[in-house]
């Protein structure tokens, strides 16, 4: 069943027994969601919906947040002032060299920005106008739960703007904060006249106040000193910092004189900690709270209360369902730690042992073909949300397409009823694709594509680097799995060669636009019934009109390329330069890059659309070369390269004589390049192009 609650927030972010599940997603709110968040909740806005897994029966058990961490964060920082200004300062963009009076006026524009102008409410008021602070204790609402009870009971929520003038408190509280601190721990900066202060901390700097420290210390001594309704005063907060050691007269003259110069911020901190407590512990926050579903339900409902939000994907919600929760038995070494590794990244603390969805979503992590897959194997990213989320992605369709034949979402989630013969913890799959890939790659006709650098992944899309390591797997399965020289490892390496022609005619004209599910699984139908389509090359005459298109008219399927530097160019030029044998050991700047032989400069005046100007981003004019020389070339001419080595690899690239170097060195040559270099480039992607394909080189 599940049950809509209040939860106090107070509560929520001290609660001991809520804990993350394995799936929850890598955090990626930044600064100025969080401080959205934190205006919200100083007005007293509703602050979105959590979705809590009660798993606990007879006092054992656990409750897990399937949904809300980010806000769960957010309301955990709400509590430490100088967090709340680093939100603002990235939110709002407030500076350190601000008036108090630039800050209040940048903050009430962002009220406006983010609410809206509305007479009706009441105006925010000046700092200066703001009332005295009164050090009296609040009383505690009568609504709010016992301690160990999440539930509140129904009440009116108000909302207003004495809360966002209680959050500029804040910020002018901490203002400015700067790597030596702010004005909130200045004030509190005892430590050269009092040792061992609780919220002091080393540093390589040497000692200072930790703002998070500070604030706990404050909400500590707040609770257990001076008694209830008495005033703070200048005495008892020495009390407070000496803890009863007694001090030399002179040290006690010095120390009274710096708490009375500080007093009177010293007060504001005390009051507004008390104030934001009160108000978290007044605040709630809606929950659905989940108890004896089954983990599909959960899934679902993770689902729709995040429409609307960050998108969830297949994979996320996958790890929600019971088949794919299910533990492995004898897990390998190499999954637990792949899986280990995931969750550190995302932040989470993993569970003992590994269960199924671990096995999908860490398998690029053991996959060695770069020249495949990129940079999507290998060490899970740290700081690149999307590359996180492809690597996952790309593992469960990796294991629905082997497995299943299918990659589309419910394909995928019912995998584990599907196919019930997998062993989830052995490298099986893994290992097929490593060995397969390994020894289609091991070929002259490869090993110049990997010295480039290049990737089909890169260069291509997921979908077109998912089919082609699905399908050399199938054929290499089907062939008997063949590892030494014979006429089945032959043709299985001729089978890739022209596999990989064909996904790049196929991509350069627009046949894996849009969603590719479908198209996989015809694919991997069609050989599993021993049917050889997927290796057929592209005809001669296809390839020719295409080339002929790209050169003559400076277009591809009909539509212009030229307005700027286009991906599939990039690509075919990539693919002459294999076909041609073009030889690159390996840089120091491990790049491929992009030449554009006469410089964007030269075609500065250039009308536009007239055929010169069309030819600056032209095939013709664009040659891949490596990084190391394009340093050396960068926005020059030809004619402007000194070093006799530089312009032999040049001569040799950009396939220009260097006694030519003068003539193509200025804009109005272009149409002459390309009269030079079309011919050549033709050649290459047709004739050239063809003789590898079908080389006995294997």
């Amino acid at each position: 069943m599940w049950n809509a609650k209040e939860l106090q927030i107070s509560k929520l972010i001290e609660a001991q027994d809520l804990v993350l599940p394995r799936f929850q997603r890598k955090s990626t709110w930044n600064a100025k969601k969080d401080f959205d968040l934190c205006l919200s909740f100083f007005k007293g806005l509703p602050l979105g919906t959590m979705v809590i897994k009660d798993d606990v029966q007879d006092g054992n058990g656990q409750r897990y947040l399937l949904d809300g961490r980010q806000r769960w964060e957010a309301l955990k920082g709400i509590r430490d002032p100088e967090t709340v200004y680093t939100w603002a300062k990235a939110a709002i963009g407030i500076r350190s060299t601000w008036t108090e009076e630039q800050l209040t006026s940048r903050y009430l524009k962002a009220i406006d920005d983010y609410f809206g102008s509305d007479p009706a409410d009441d105006a925010t008021q000046d700092p200066q106008d703001l009332p005295d602070i009164e050090l009296e204790e609040a009383e505690r609402p009568e609504d709010v739960a016992e301690d160990g009870d999440l539930d509140v009971s129904d009440t009116q929520h108000v909302t207003g703007s004495a809360g966002l003038d209680e959050l500029l408190e804040v910020l002018l509280l901490v203002h400015p904060l700067t790597a030596r601190g702010s004005r909130f721990t200045r004030a509190f900066s005892f430590q050269d006249l009092v040792d061992n202060l609780p919220y002091v901390i080393t540093t390589t700097a040497g000692p200072r106040v930790s703002g998070p420290t500070l604030r706990e210390w404050i909400a500590f001594r707040r609770k257990i000193g001076p008694s209830s309704g008495a005033q703070l005063d200048e005495d008892s907060f020495l009390t407070w910092l000496t803890s009863g050691r007694v001090l030399g007269a002179g040290e006690s003259v010095a120390l009274r004189t710096r708490i009375a110069k500080n007093w009177g911020t010293i007060t504001a901190s005390i009051e507004l900690n008390r104030r934001v407590e009160t108000r978290l512990e007044q605040g709630v926050i809606a929950a659905l709270v989940l108890s004896g579903t089954s983990a599909s339900d959960d899934a679902k409902i993770f689902e729709i209360i995040n429409t609307g939000g960050t998108k969830l994907t297949a994979a996320e919600v996958l790890s929600a369902t019971p088949q794919w929760t299910a533990a492995v038995a004898d897990p390998n070494p190499k999954l637990i730690s792949d899986a280990v590794d995931l969750y550190d990244a995302m932040g989470i603390q993993p569970s003992e042992g590994a269960v199924r969805w671990d096995v999908a979503a860490t398998l690029m992590s053991r996959l060695h073909a770069r020249s495949v897959f990129g940079s999507l194997i290998g060490a899970t990213p740290r700081d690149d949300t999307r590359r996180f989320e492809r690597r996952i992605t790309l593992g469960f369709q990796m294991v629905s397409g082997w497995y299943v034949g299918k990659i589309a979402k419910d394909h995928v989630e019912a995998l584990p009823k599907t196919a019930k013969t997998i062993e989830w913890g052995k490298p099986d799959l893994e290992d097929l694709m490593n060995r397969s890939l390994e020894l289609a790659l091991k070929q002259e006709h490869f090993q110049f594509w990997d010295a480039w650098g290049l990737s089909v992944i890169g260069l291509m899309s997921d979908a077109v680097a998912l089919n082609f390591a699905l399908s050399l797997a199938i054929d290499w399965d089907r062939k008997g799995r063949p590892a030494v020289d014979g006429g089945d490892l032959k043709a299985f390496r001729r089978n890739a060669r022209a596999l990989l022609d064909r996904s790049i005619y196929e991509y350069c004209v627009g046949q894996w636009r849009g969603s590719s599910d479908s198209r996989i699984a015809s694919n991997i139908a069609l050989l599993r019934d021993g049917q050889q389509a997927a290796f057929d090359p592209v005809s001669p005459e296809d390839w020719q009109r295409l080339v002929d298109e790209v050169v003559d008219q400076g277009a591809i399927a009909g539509s212009d390329y030229t307005e700027h530097l286009d991906a599939r160019i990039k690509l075919l030029l990539c693919y002459r330069n294999v076909v041609r044998r073009l030889w690159l050991a390996p840089s120091p700047s491990g790049r491929t890059e992009f030449d554009h032989i006469i410089p964007s400069s030269e075609f500065v005046g250039i009308p536009a659309g007239s055929p010169k100007k069309r030819m600056e981003h032209h095939i013709t004019n664009v040659a891949v070369i490596p990084g190391i020389l394009n340093r050396v070339k960068s926005d020059l001419v030809l004619n402007r390269i000194t070093s006799a080595a530089d312009r032999q690899q040049l001569s040799e690239f950009e396939d220009i004589p260097i006694a030519d170097f003068d003539k193509y060195s200025v804009g109005n040559a272009v149409l002459d390049l390309h009269a030079l270099r079309g011919p050549v480039i033709k050649h290459d992607l047709t004739v050239t192009r063809q003789a590898r394909l079908e080389t006995a080189n294997a």
